[in-house]
C-alpha cells in the first residue's frame, strides 16, 4: 500500500507512476485533477422523447442551490454540440437508413448567454437546423455552466436524439449464400425498401428514385481513389439499374 498526494502547487494532468522491483519495473498512468463539486443543481426539461427541424419546442431551464433555495439572476451558458448516430428503428432491423455518400460534423457553438429569472429559471429555443448535409439521426448535447455571483460555476451535461429529416429511406440487402453473405453475379436479388417517419411509423411514399451503380474498384486497397460521392458524379458513371419504386405501408421491394 502505497501512499502518496500532490502538492498544492502541482499542475493537473497525466502523472507516471513507476514502481521497481528487483530488476522488475511497472509503469502506470494516473490521471490528476482538481475537481469542483457542484454547488447548484441544473434541470433541463427538453418535454419531447427527440427534436426535429418542424418540432424544435422551448426548452425550460432551471437551477436551484444544493440546499433548495432559488438561485435567481444567475448567468446561464448553454453550448451545443450535434454529432454523428447509427440510425436505426426497432421495427426494421436490417435496414441501412444512414447515407455513405454524406459525412457530418459540426463545431461548438454557444445558443445561450443569459441570466435566469428571479424563480431562476427561463426558457429558450435551441434553433437547429443542419439542413441535408446530414447522414441521418445526429444527437444534440448540451452542457450548461450556472456562474455563481463570485465566479465559480456549476455544470451539467444533456443530450436528446436530434432528427435533421421528416422521414427516411432504408435498405435491406439480401443475405447471399457465400463467404460473408457474398451475393451471386447472373442471379436476380430481392432488395426490401422502407420508408418511415422520424419517429418510426411507416409512411407510403411515390417515385422513390432507386439506382445501383457497379464500382469499379478491383480491391479494397484500391478504393482509396474512388470517393463514392465523386464516383456517382461523374458523367460516364451509368446505373446498372434505374427504376422508380412507390411504398405502401412503408414497404416495398
Amino acid at each position: 500500500d502505497f501512499r502518496t498526494a500532490t502538492d498544492q502547487s502541482d499542475i493537473t494532468g497525466s502523472y507516471r507512476a513507476e514502481v521497481n522491483v528487483g530488476n522488475r519495473s511497472y509503469n502506470k498512468y494516473l490521471k490528476v485533477e482538481t475537481v469542483k463539486p457542484n454547488r447548484l443543481k441544473i434541470y433541463m426539461d427538453f418535454d419531447t422523447e427527440m427534436l426535429t427541424n418542424s418540432e424544435q419546442s422551448e426548452i425550460q431551464l432551471s437551477t436551484k442551490w444544493l440546499h433548495g433555495a432559488v438561485a435567481k439572476n444567475l448567468r446561464t451558458k448553454v453550448d451545443l454540440t450535434v454529432n454523428q448516430v447509427y440510425t436505426s428503428f426497432p421495427k426494421y432491423k436490417g435496414y441501412v437508413f444512414d447515407d455513405p455518400l454524406k459525412s457530418f460534423s459540426a463545431e461548438r457553438e454557444t445558443i445561450l448567454d443569459e441570466e435566469v429569472d428571479e424563480n431562476g429559471e427561463i426558457k429558450f429555443n435551441p434553433h437547429i437546423n443542419i439542413g441535408s448535409s446530414a447522414p441521418g439521426m445526429l444527437r444534440a448535447n448540451f452542457a450548461t455552466k450556472v456562474f455563481e455571483e463570485g465566479g465559480n460555476f456549476s455544470v451539467d451535461w444533456k443530450s436528446i436524439k436530434y432528427s435533421p429529416y421528416d422521414s427516411y429511406v432504408g435498405v435491406k440487402v439480401p443475405k447471399g449464400s457465400l463467404y460473408r453473405g457474398t451475393l451471386v453475379t447472373g442471379q436476380d436479388h430481392e432488395f426490401e425498401v422502407a420508408t418511415v417517419f422520424a419517429d418510426g411509423k411507416p409512411v407510403s411514399r411515390r417515385n422513390l428514385d432507386v439506382k445501383v451503380y457497379k464500382i469499379e474498384w478491383r480491391w479494397w486497397w484500391d478504393s482509396y481513389d474512388n470517393d463514392l460521392m465523386s464516383y456517382i458524379s461523374r458523367p460516364g458513371t451509368v446505373p446498372v439499374f434505374n427504376k422508380k419504386v412507390n411504398t405502401s405501408n412503408g414497404k416495398a421491394n
